[in-house]
């Protein structure tokens, strides 16, 4: 078993001198709080009630009751001759030495209390799983069974022990022992600690001799009980000005680019990558960290800040971590969730170098190791951040490096390791899980994949271990000249995704080339609706005659003209028009409600609106609360169709760097947004659909979608290119 100042060194990884430095300043602020006298043990008759931290994930399972993102789980694996009774005996031995593996938190009168089972006539059941006759395929589809449909399956954790257990026979000398915990009875240490004290009572069952385990001084829900009463109003502000100050005012929001729209509503559907840092680079890391005074945690969140930075080029960065929660020497052998997260806040501005990033990163870190003992939960409710739904409360992202990974354990007859399991859910956008040990640094990056797509996930660690690489070896570049790219993506990107170059391309706008089109096949079809349909050389005519008009109204190159009618004939007719007469379209779907249409007219100051007189009263109202100075001119779309005008293609006045149109979003913040594409753009665009769908004359396009939504611009002319159909 390590020592208390073992395992406090190995948890914050820090060296001898800042670990004194941080012992102390624990000390100082436990003999305020608490007059250093040792935790009391409750009442008898008490009510038991939950730790800060555990009420806290009672309400997320009470509020998302299928979750299993804070489920625990632990796989060994049991190569040798496994003792079935040993391995029950010792279990049950566990389970009466530690209360809170008795424990259920049911709402009793209005209020969650901590009740906690008699460990008299204690008889618990171990499933055992004999897949020893199944094929290798089927006996890994039953691992997969086993480990996410029975043991990863939710907690009822008001009314069952928030804990299960199996063994999965896989031959006569392998087993796999699954041990899974709700996160409101345990943590990482308390995971490590349960299966080191398994296997000793295990060891000890073999030789029916009774465990050497230290003796319990008290138990967690002693510990919930002394917390309640010791954190109070008075005791919480000595810590609570720190936070305070640390995270007042207005919180940063990390605004990483996502693969996938973000949820209205957070989601904790999640994957793992593996990552492992290479042996070389991970020596450099421990040497250069030694120099700097600094910890190799703080070295990999100076460079974790780097790369998040380079991505938002936000210089305000708060990255989650873990402290072990166990300050007082009477909680180091007790099971149960003391770990408490920290918010480390990091001030990036002024273009730093690494080396004085990595001195900021220090302060910040050892001032937050030593305010650790203020629950998270109470430093959220007093700072009262802004709820967002989708996200969660003060950080995103979390870098945790635990420093003790359970390592092999040989019981003589019994080889127990530990094997990774596939997880499926998340409870940040991004973490990176990371263990140190005598091998190197290792461990797992976890992403929401409501987010994040997995390629994006590998390059980004791929990015992370670049930048931590060049930051070792050129510590004092500033953060901004830090390369993201290896040389290889640098030419990917810059040279060959820009070698564009085709001798088909001509600087010609779209008009041109339907024009071209016209002379080529000017009988086919180019457009049907319903009952209706045009030739190439009828729908030329007709957008000739109506963009001879517009250019007489004053509509010239830049110049919006909204398009206020349903999809058919005409709406194309009116597009090509426009694009001829030398403007740009904003089209307008009359199913939209008025005050949308009214605010997309407004924002984009446009001069003319085309409108059919099916919806000549729809404008009406759009156009009546608007100022009279502000009201564009309204046209009639058939009374121009219908006049005598020249039905010759016009003078050219585009040219490829004009607007083509405007499609106004829903927009971010709610406020419709006009995304504004050139020619150039639009047609290149166009050539790639020709490309990829393979487009000919022999082929109809069906137009789907809503003239107010980008693919319907790729659906209205594609065909056009080409001499097809479009099919309206």
């Amino acid at each position: 078993m390590y020592t208390r100042d073992e395992l406090l060194k190995k948890r914050a990884g820090l060296s001898p001198a800042q670990l004194a430095l941080v012992q102390k300043r624990i000390r100082r602020e436990s003999i305020r709080s608490s007059e250093n006298t040792p935790l009391p043990r409750r009442s008898s008759d008490e009510r038991i009630p939950l730790s800060f931290t555990q009420q806290r994930l009672w309400f997320l399972q009470h509020l998302m009751p299928e979750s299993t993102a804070y489920n625990e789980l632990i796989a060994l694996h049991l190569e040798g001759m496994l003792k079935r009774d040993a391995l029950v005996q010792a279990i049950q031995a566990l389970v009466r030495r530690h209360e809170i593996l008795r424990t259920t938190l049911p709402l009793i009168e209005d209020m969650v209390c901590q009740v906690i089972a008699s460990e008299d006539n204690l008889e618990i059941e171990v499933p055992f799983i004999d897949l020893r006759f199944l094929t290798p395929a089927d006996r890994a589809a039953q691992v997969h069974h086993w480990t996410h449909t029975q043991i990863l399956r939710p907690f009822q954790i008001t009314e069952a022990w928030p804990w299960r257990i199996a063994v999965l026979c896989l031959n006569e000398r392998e087993h796999i022992l699954l041990i899974c915990m709700h996160h409101s009875i345990t943590d990482a240490w308390s995971l490590e600690l349960f299966v080191t004290e398994l296997m000793a009572q295990y060891r000890s069952c073999c030789i029916d001799q009774p465990a050497t385990l230290v003796e319990l001084p008290i138990q967690y829900a002693d510990y919930a009980c002394w917390q309640r009463q010791t954190f109070t109003e008075e005791k919480l502000n000595n810590q609570l000005e720190y936070w305070q100050r640390q995270l007042g005012g207005t919180l940063p929001v990390l605004e990483l680019p996502t693969d996938h729209p973000r949820p209205v509503f957070w989601t904790d559907h999640g994957q793992r990558q593996t990552w492992r840092l290479p042996e070389a680079l991970y020596q450099r890391l421990r040497l250069w960290s030694h120099r700097e005074n600094a910890t190799p945690f703080m070295v990999l969140l100076a460079a974790l800040n780097v790369i998040l930075y380079r991505y938002t080029m936000q210089e305000d960065l708060i990255v989650g971590t873990s402290a072990a929660g166990r300050s007082r020497p009477e909680l180091e052998h007790i099971l149960g969730c003391f770990v408490n997260n920290l918010a480390l806040r990091t001030n990036l501005s002024g273009n730093p170098s690494f080396r004085e990033l990595v001195q900021r990163v220090r302060n910040v870190a050892l001032e937050a190791y030593e305010h650790q003992d203020l629950p998270f939960e109470k430093v959220v409710e007093q700072i009262q951040p802004v709820r967002d739904l989708g996200r969660n409360p003060i950080f995103q992202v979390v870098l945790v490096l635990q420093n003790i990974p359970l390592a092999t354990v040989d019981l003589s007859d019994l080889i127990v390791k530990a094997v990774a399991i596939e997880t499926t859910t998340t409870r940040f956008d991004l973490s990176l899980i990371l263990q140190e040990s005598s091998e190197g640094i290792q461990g797992y990056v976890e992403y929401n994949s409501d987010l994040f797509e997995a390629a994006t996930i590998e390059r980004f660690m791929e990015q992370y271990q670049r930048i931590l690489a060049e930051a070792l070896t050129r510590p004092d570049n500033h953060i901004s000249h830090f390369q993201l790219l290896s040389p290889l993506e640098e030419r990917r990107m810059l040279v060959d995704w820009n070698a564009t170059q085709s001798e088909e391309l001509e600087w010609q706008c779209l008009h041109r080339r339907f024009e071209a089109q016209v002379a080529q096949t000017p009988h086919a079809i180019a457009v049907a609706c319903e009952d209706e349909q045009l030739s190439y050389q009828e729908l030329n005519r007709l957008a000739n005659r109506l963009a001879h008009h517009l250019r007489m109204l004053g509509v010239e190159p830049d110049v919006l003209v909204a398009l206020l009618t349903k999809r058919g004939c005409p709406l194309l007719t009116a597009i090509l028009a426009t694009f001829k007469a030398g403007g740009a379209y904003l089209p307008l779907d009359p199913l939209y409600p008025v005050a949308r249409l009214r605010q997309v007219l407004e924002r984009s100051s446009t001069k003319f609106v085309l409108v059919t007189s099916e919806f000549s009263s729809v404008l009406e109202q759009v156009l009546e609360a608007m100022p009279a100075e502000a009201r564009p001119r309204v046209l009639l779309l058939e009374e121009l169709l219908q006049q005598n005008q020249d039905e010759e293609d016009l003078p050219e006045m585009t040219m490829p760097c004009h607007l083509a149109y405007v499609i106004y979003t829903s927009g971010s913040t709610g406020i419709p947004k006009g995304v504004m594409i050139e020619q150039r753009g639009m047609l290149n665009h166009l050539r790639v659909k020709v490309k990829d769908l393979d487009l000919s004359a022999a082929d109809v396009i069906a137009q789907t979608a809503s003239q107010c939504f980008d693919i319907s611009v790729w659906q209205f002319l594609a065909a056009l290119l080409v001499g097809g159909r479009v099919q309206i």
